[in-house]
């Protein structure tokens, strides 16, 4: 009989030291709140990815090799999206100008598709248009290459998956990545104000 208690407060112990692990600390029960606080204590690096725009120019961010590099406002959309990413673009124009009123050359703002191979130039362009983009401040861009852009969206922790209706299902949301790569804060669409405001003193406290 001790024996078999015994044997049952071990395996409890460990089902609990494994949930604890899991959930970090009890904190976080589902995938997304997961990566939160992953980010929040620094464990979600964005990985290197050469990324074209409307015009089909390539070029490398998040490589990690230039600390002057401007902290970035990033999010993940694809263009023939109607519900989300609608809502997404009237978001990140609102931040746009807000960026323009701060008059900060330090911040941008990255969208990335997760559809490159529907998203060319021509459909970026349409979708920069549509939300009134302004290159200098805003960019909307694919990767060149689809396996970039799956590894990107792995090491984020970026949940995308056909919808069956031509679509794709995926957690939007803001993150925050400073010079390195590093991101440091994840927020909801409607916390742009939030976001800005980090983005901001992040900006100011890593200026050369």
């Amino acid at each position: 009989m001790a024996t078999t208690t015994a044997t049952c407060l071990l395996v409890v112990a460990l089902l609990l030291a494994l949930t604890a692990r899991l959930t970090h600390g009890f904190e976080a029960w589902t995938t997304e709140q997961g990566r939160r606080l992953d980010a929040i204590a620094g464990g979600l690096q964005a990985p290197p990815m050469t990324l074209r725009d409307a015009e089909s120019h390539g070029r490398i961010v998040f490589d990690g090799a230039d600390p002057a590099a401007p902290v970035t406002l990033l999010n993940f959309i694809y263009t023939r999206c109607v519900s989300i990413c609608q809502t997404q673009g009237g978001e990140s124009f609102r931040l746009q100008e807000a960026l323009r009123a701060a008059g900060s050359g330090r911040v941008r703002l990255l969208s990335v598709s997760i559809d490159p191979a529907h998203d060319d130039a021509a459909a970026l362009a349409a979708h920069a248009r549509r939300h009134r983009a302004d290159p200098a401040l805003w960019a909307v861009t694919a990767p060149r290459s689809e396996a970039e852009g799956r590894r990107a969206l792995r090491r984020l922790g970026v949940v995308s998956v056909p919808d069956g209706l031509g679509g794709f299902a995926h957690n939007g949301s803001l993150h925050l990545v400073d010079s390195t790569g590093r991101v440091r804060r994840i927020f909801d669409d409607a916390q742009g104000p939030q976001a800005l405001a980090a983005a901001l003193q992040l900006a100011e406290a890593s200026s050369p």
